[in-house]
């Protein structure tokens, strides 16, 4: 093989592999661009749909809502509650429908809103079938709505007009059972990744923290001050019949976080 066609060829046996790599463990970034004066933006994640306890009217609407106002969304997994015979727990029977009806009809209610979906997450529920067949549903969710696949946990860079925002997604694997430590939660992440919007779920908490921190810029030798918001992203279990009621845990409002990024100014606001 002469020296070209082997640059060639390992330049190949590469980029099968970065995409061999992001379809397993999905996107680690992705990026953004929108001329707008405000971005609105919505975790939507923790349907668990499937589950006796799932509001999924609630659900459906939230999804109309989205489409409605030209929200944007990040789908933060456990969108299914892909119960098998491994489940721990009940869970196997107690699902109102299988894991493969699951996956049908949630492709159906988002589908109409698939041009407006950043990335998509992986949850641990999603991950029962992963680790049982080998297959990963919310992979095929994705491929189905041709959106980015982000694995566990993944950065959004938005671009609203000329200003810069980080956020970084993850669905958590915490097993806090008070609101205090769910936030906590959250908030040990900002040890170990910066960004200007932390987004977790899995916990079933649903509150928005603002907090403000003191930085430096280089560029202008200017010292400022900036927000940073840290949000659970709620679910839509609802709580009598639940597991969460089962195990003594306190129970949630249902519903999602509202974010909005503005383009005139670096500005997030953020609802619960």
């Amino acid at each position: 093989m002469d020296n070209l066609k082997k640059e060639n060829y390992e330049s190949m046996s590469e980029t099968v592999k970065t995409r061999r790599r992001h379809k397993l463990i999905g996107r680690e970034l992705v990026n953004y661009s929108f001329d707008v004066d405000e971005l609105k933006l919505v975790p939507l994640g923790d349907v668990h749909y499937g589950s006796p306890t799932c509001n999924w009217d609630k659900f459906v609407k939230t999804v109309q809502y989205i489409k409605d106002s030209g929200s944007y969304v990040i789908l933060m997994g456990d969108l299914l509650e892909a119960a098998s015979s491994h489940s721990v727990g009940a869970g196997w029977v107690e699902q109102t429908t299988t894991p493969q009806d699951q996956l049908d009809d949630l492709y159906e209610v988002l589908e109409p809103i698939k041009d407006r979906i950043l990335v998509l997450l992986d949850g641990n529920h999603e991950e029962r079938i992963w680790k049982h067949s080998g297959i990963q549903v919310s992979r095929i969710l994705a491929q189905q709505l041709g959106v980015p696949y982000g694995g566990y946990s993944c950065f959004i860079r938005l671009k609203v007009k000329k200003n810069n925002y980080i956020i970084h997604a993850q669905h958590g694997s915490s097993g806090a059972r008070f609101a205090h430590t769910k936030m906590t939660a959250v908030l040990r992440v900002a040890t170990y990744v910066d960004a200007d919007v932390y987004l977790y779920g899995h916990t079933h908490g649903l509150s928005v923290q603002p907090t403000l921190y003191r930085n430096v810029s280089l560029r202008n030798k200017m010292v400022y001050t900036r927000k940073r918001l840290f949000c659970l992203t709620g679910s839509f279990l609802e709580y009598d019949g639940s597991y969460a009621q089962r195990k003594d845990m306190q129970p949630v409002k249902t519903g999602v976080v509202k974010l909005k990024f503005f383009g005139d100014r670096w500005d997030i606001h953020g609802s619960a």
